[in-house]
């Protein structure tokens, strides 16, 4: 799997409540674990994606640190 299910989700809603920092907090704590572990064991394939979505954890966790709220597709939210 590329990326874990919430980041591709198409009902993404993210920033709502404090929780969502909160948990994302721990997805970078974790992910960072789990690099330093890959490294140690020399799994470059885990390494390489884990580093890719330790990097999307931290956007996402700066964007709704800053107050924004994260749509995975608005149009979505709009009546056809």
């Amino acid at each position: 799997m590329e990326a874990p299910p919430f980041l591709t989700c198409k009902d993404l809603a993210m920033g709502f409540s404090e929780y969502d920092v909160q948990k994302y907090v721990l997805h970078v704590k974790t992910t960072s674990k789990s690099i330093e572990i890959a490294k140690q064991h020399g799994r470059d394939d885990m390494l390489e994606k884990q580093e890719r979505n330790l990097q999307r954890y931290h956007d996402i966790l700066n964007n709704i640190r800053e107050g924004n709220i994260i749509f995975g597709r608005q149009n979505r939210m709009k009546k056809k």
